[in-house]
């Protein structure tokens, strides 16, 4: 219970710069970041949404944000996100004029994580080309387009969390090991169990890869539709499809369910498929990402060209670290 009132009156006052001090001191725009988390989610914002309701029934919260700001990795991609999202703005003077773009999705509760997906793709592309974020703005094209000296490569981010069933299975699993035995180790799941919750995963997943197609396909269309591109095909303009395993660890399971996908004529504006995590290791955290299919390796090239790939293959948004990657398989 101590600990509960702790975390809440954290909450009244989550952005004071000498709490974030402590693990991010050496963060040069620490204070940028935290002024625009206080600008997304200012003080009389979580009075209302957040605290209000918890006071009022005591509970899970539905919006995420109070569980990222409970852990260091949590913390860590909110502040990337923000950095990241502070370089759209200043390249479209959003910082000028006052206006925070994707304000709402992030105050909205089932937005506020894929919209932070979003944001943390821009540093993988970044290096590349010059990134155009929202190219067709309103539009349903894809959420980045890159300018490079090798061409243009369109790219766009999906998340699918684990779905409710698997997860409270998962959870009565857990409470039958401890209480038969706290020390067990092992699948949680039999070999059965986990091929049928594949195919939920894949059936879940299905319908936001096509969709990401057809992004995909708008953005590679408009990028060729300029003076002196007519003779040019979308097909020229390479796209790229990121999946967030923080929603579904499990994601990287369905690498024969998409590479089946991918031979459809609907997928055909797909080049190149990554997985892709925030994750902790060795005492730093970093967005990294795996390659789970290429079709013609022309956008797998070119990121790779630009940030480089570790021992094990993987795009890291730092520095591939010298020697054997000891990241495992995301």
């Amino acid at each position: 219970m101590g600990e509960d009132v702790g975390f809440i009156e954290f909450l009244a006052d989550p952005w004071a710069k000498s709490y974030w001090q402590t693990g991010f001191g050496d963060r040069p725009n620490l204070p940028k970041e935290l002024a625009l988390l206080e600008r997304i989610f200012p003080l009389s914002w979580l009075e209302i949404a957040l605290l209000a309701p918890f006071k009022a029934c005591p509970g899970p919260f539905r919006h995420q944000l109070p569980y990222h700001l409970l852990t260091t990795g949590g913390q860590t991609r909110l502040l990337e996100c923000m950095a990241e999202l502070l370089r759209h703005m200043e390249a479209s003077d959003s910082s000028v004029n006052g206006h925070v773009p994707m304000r709402g999705r992030f105050r909205d509760a089932d937005l506020y994580a894929p919209a932070l997906s979003e944001m943390l793709v821009g540093p993988i592309l970044r290096p590349t080309g010059d990134v155009t974020w929202q190219p067709q703005g309103p539009a349903h094209g894809a959420d980045y387009r890159v300018d490079s000296g090798a061409g243009v490569l369109v790219a766009e981010v999906k998340r699918v969390w684990t779905s409710m069933r698997q997860e409270g299975a998962a959870r009565e699993r857990v409470r039958d090991y401890m209480d038969r035995d706290p020390s067990a180790s092992g699948p949680l799941f039999t070999t059965a169990v986990e091929r049928l919750n594949a195919q939920e995963d894949a059936r879940r997943l299905y319908p936001r890869v096509r969709h990401a197609a057809r992004q995909l396909g708008v953005s590679a269309s408009r990028a060729v539709d300029g003076p002196g591109d007519s003779s040019q095909l979308d097909s020229d303009v390479p796209g790229i499809l990121f999946l967030d395993l923080d929603g579904n660890s499990l994601l990287g399971n369905l690498g024969d369910w998409v590479e089946r996908w991918m031979t459809f004529h609907w997928s055909r504006s797909i080049d190149l498929v990554l997985l892709f995590n925030h994750v902790g290791w060795n005492g730093t955290w970093d967005t990294v990402a795996q390659r789970a299919f290429s079709r013609t390796d022309r956008a797998w090239n070119a990121l790779a060209g630009s940030l480089g790939t570790c021992s094990k293959g993987h795009l890291h948004t730092r520095s591939p670290p010298p020697g054997e990657c000891s990241l495992p398989f995301l």
